[in-house]
């Protein structure tokens, strides 16, 4: 009976303990606005999150930069402050990705992929041996596979105006979005266009639910069991469907008449590193790793910023007309697709395609990085080592002390320099997220632009876009994608 109270009591002991601990470890964090439940606990950040709304919260809490900390979890902080934007991303920054990141690798892969690793000398060594690929003087070779997506998404938009048919925009973008990876990324397309949309393989969902499962589950292993059975393993699945689309290019070869080879491919670049710049079982990691990552981030983004931008072009007064305009007086040929180095003459193109990423960029939840070291001052708070911060795209771009009072409008004018003033541009430059920063920028920005930047004035001389109605929904999953947009078009007269 004895040992039964002496162990009763250290039991509870132990308890006390652990919860004074708790709650001492939780105070010992900086105060800042937000919900009272996250000072104490991170599920309330969590169910914030599974919401799928999270970036409507995060923009009203900040208030337009009113509050420039708010508190999403004990030691989880969204900043909005331009002024700490470079201490938290800039080269210069020692601070390191958070340990959410490592949900997006596969496990059995060390050092995962450029994404999700969180060590910066790794991260920087990766980068090296692919940064070419992506580089601007490189993304120019791929031109040709952009293309003949582009043809052939024309041929389904015909058909669409042809027929009356009401679609959703979204999905035919990152059909589009998909196959142009598959072009420059094994040399065939995927099919997504030429099979009327069809989802191939469920690889669109299996996509989506990648992002459910990295998001959720980076920020607590506790949820593994229930993401397990509502979405498989996604991870497993992408890796299968990257490995067909592989195996097909080495027994088909090029998909297009008149190829002679796909040297120019990701695949082939990377498959000429094994056993010279790198070692076998190295170069195979880095192989699966980079061809895994364009398949499984390759179209989302890329679709959730054409179809941002086709909403505002086309529900804007005014910006489809000068568009045309533009695109007129650069384009010696209605028949050929716009060469890219033809729209970066067209200005206000550019300026178009920046303003719709500054109002629906496809990040939606803070980028997340680890306060190390001494700590760090941010926004006049001070942050010890063992906090998180970030700044939410979608929240930074809001920020009237930066983008003005009208931050909420969509205004191409606003980049042009003629109407701004130098400093002003080069504030606004400089707490512009949408791809990112400092060392840690998306490395396919560059493919994104181009196939934004060729389809954009192709779609935009050929039809005019009927959206069925005002606004629209979003599931914020890291990824802000938009749900059942749904349009007519018709051909320009």
């Amino acid at each position: 009976m004895l040992t039964y109270y002496i162990v009763s009591a250290a039991l509870v002991l132990w308890v006390i303990v652990g919860v004074v601990r708790y709650v001492v470890r939780c105070l010992s964090f900086p105060s800042a606005p937000g919900s009272p439940w996250a000072r104490w606990t991170k599920i309330w950040y969590i169910q914030k999150v599974w919401q799928g709304h999270f970036e409507e919260w995060d923009i009203k809490t900040h208030d337009s930069g009113a509050r420039k900390v708010v508190r999403l979890a004990p030691n989880m902080y969204s900043i909005d402050d331009p002024e700490s934007a470079m201490a938290i991303y800039g080269v210069a920054s020692t601070m390191p990705k958070s340990k959410w990141y490592d949900a997006w690798g596969d496990p059995s892969v060390p050092n995962h992929n450029l994404f999700s690793t969180t060590d910066r000398t790794v991260h920087a060594a990766m980068r090296r041996r692919v940064a070419n690929m992506y580089s601007l003087s490189t993304i120019k070779s791929y031109e040709p596979g952009v293309d003949n997506c582009i043809r052939i998404l024309i041929k389904c938009f015909d058909e669409f105006a042809e027929t009356g048919k009401v679609f959703d925009p979204q999905h035919w973008m990152q059909c589009y979005a998909f196959d142009v990876i598959g072009e420059i990324t094994f040399g065939h397309r995927v099919g997504f266009l030429e099979s009327g949309g069809e989802d191939i393989d469920d690889i669109m969902k299996g996509v989506d639910a990648l992002l459910y499962f990295s998001t959720l589950s980076g920020l607590s292993v506790a949820l593994l069991p229930i993401l397990f059975i509502l979405y498989g393993n996604p991870n497993r699945a992408i890796a299968a469907f990257t490995r067909r689309l592989h195996e097909k290019a080495g027994k088909e070869g090029p998909q297009n008449e008149g190829e002679k080879d796909t040297d120019g491919t990701f695949a082939a670049k990377l498959a000429k590193l094994r056993g010279k710049d790198l070692p076998e079982v190295e170069a195979a990691r880095l192989e699966n790793a980079t061809l895994l990552t364009n398949v499984a981030a390759g179209s989302d983004t890329t679709s959730i910023s054409l179809t941002g931008t086709l909403y505002y072009l086309f529900k804007t007064d005014g910006v489809q007309e000068r568009m045309l305009s533009e695109i007129h007086s650069k384009q010696t040929s209605s028949d050929e697709v716009i060469g890219f180095e033809q729209t970066q003459q067209m200005p206000y193109l550019q300026m178009v395609m920046k303003e719709a990423l500054r109002l629906h960029s496809a990040v939606g939840l803070p980028m997340w990085r680890d306060v190390v070291d001494n700590g760090i001052t941010l926004a006049g708070t001070f942050f010890p080592p063992g906090c998180t911060v970030g700044i939410n795209p979608w929240v930074a771009h809001q920020n009237k002390t930066v983008f003005g009072p009208e931050a909420d409008k969509f205004i191409p004018e606003r980049w042009d320099p003629q109407n701004t003033a130098p400093e002003q541009l080069t504030r606004m430059e400089n707490y512009y997220l949408p791809f990112g920063a400092g060392s840690r920028t998306c490395i396919g920005k560059h493919i994104s632009h181009l196939e934004m930047a060729k389809v954009i004035p192709e779609l935009v001389k050929r039809y005019e876009f009927e959206f069925l109605k005002e606004g629209y929904e979003c599931a914020n999953t890291w990824f802000v994608k938009q749900k059942e947009i749904m349009v007519k078009v018709k051909r320009r007269q």
